[in-house]
């Protein structure tokens, strides 16, 4: 390895606090989308005993087997989701009568959030900290790179799509989250909007039902590995204990805190940029100076002056994204 037994438990801890906080914001969505749903019928304590009762049942998931059958679903949620948030900012573009507000340059720019705003991008790429294992897992290795580049492409390309379809529809009123612009748009009238709205908000619970128990999976498989005896052993009272108080007090502190948005600013700022850009470029160039020290200069290609740039830029980024999303995310919180 590249830096011995410290590097990998220093990934090892990092990657798992980001799982950990990655759980805690499925857990804040699924709250806060429900609640729109439920609120108007039931009284909030009754939907807090729903949610804790479905969490915990996520909770004892023991193997990604469980979540195969409904892997489809999932799929097609988010198809129906991000379909839904792209239609439905439309139908309020052409329902607000030319009244939208648009800027070229944002004058009302927040300099500080600027850390924020980088940090909640690379939350947009966080399955990069998961492709040693799954470059590991294919059958045909060589492939990898341009595998995993089409998919990165892919989700860029999504992710541009539907914040241009939001700008559009709401313009400088824009929300964060733009299904949180659709809610306020419903409120305000009904129709085809509140249709998207309902759609879009229907496929992020089930998108987040069946990916959250992912990322809790990886969780405790970890947490189990390390720890000894009964705790250790899935399904024991010990474990089952165990998993109850970890999810309990993840959905109490995602409960706690006022927005999605800073609770993944401050999840990607400090665990996110160093699974994802600081860790990987150390571990790039520690390796490559271990083989030139062995097999000498010639036995590594050279990084090309391009590509060290491109390093620089991600590292600069990445510095600029943990700190400025820190503080950005701490005073909000």
């Amino acid at each position: 390895t590249a830096f011995g037994g410290a590097g990998e438990a220093v990934l090892a801890v990092t990657k798992n606090l980001y799982y950990a906080g990655g759980v805690l914001v499925c857990t804040k969505f699924m709250k806060d989308e429900i609640s729109k749903w439920m609120s108007t019928i039931f009284p909030e304590v009754v939907i807090h005993i729903f949610l804790v009762s479905l969490f915990l049942g996520l909770s004892m998931i023991t193997s990604l087997k469980q979540l195969a059958k409904v892997s489809s679903l999932g799929t097609a949620a988010v198809s129906v989701q991000c379909l839904a948030i792209c239609l439905g900012s439309l139908a309020a573009a052409f329902a607000s009568g030319g009244k939208i507000e648009y800027e070229v340059v944002n004058t009302d720019c927040d300099w500080n959030s600027i850390g924020s705003s980088l940090s909640v991008f690379v939350f947009g790429f966080d399955a990069i900290i998961s492709l040693p294992s799954l470059r590991g897992q294919m059958a045909s290795v060589q492939e990898a790179q341009q595998c995993f580049s089409t998919g990165f492409a892919v989700v860029a390309v999504i992710c541009v799509v539907m914040g241009s379809a939001g700008y559009v529809g709401y313009g400088k009123s824009v929300k964060d989250n733009v299904i949180e612009s659709l809610t306020d748009t419903c409120s305000e009238s009904s129709g085809l909007v509140c249709s998207f709205f309902s759609l879009a908000s229907a496929g992020l619970v089930v998108n987040l039902s069946i990916s959250m128990p992912i990322l809790w999976f990886v969780l405790m498989s970890f947490l189990e590995s390390a720890l000894p005896g009964p705790l250790g052993k899935q399904m024991t009272p010990h474990n089952i204990a165990l998993r109850m108080c970890i999810m309990l007090i993840l959905f109490v502190l995602g409960q706690s805190m006022k927005s999605v948005s800073d609770i993944i600013a401050l999840s990607a700022a400090v665990f996110l940029t160093c699974s994802s850009i600081f860790f990987p470029l150390a571990f790039f160039y520690q390796l490559r100076w271990k083989a030139m020290a062995k097999g000498g200069p010639g036995c590594v290609p050279a990084v090309t002056k391009l590509r060290q740039i491109g390093h620089c830029v991600v590292l600069l980024s990445g510095c600029c994204a943990m700190l400025f999303g820190w503080l950005d995310a701490m005073a909000k919180l």
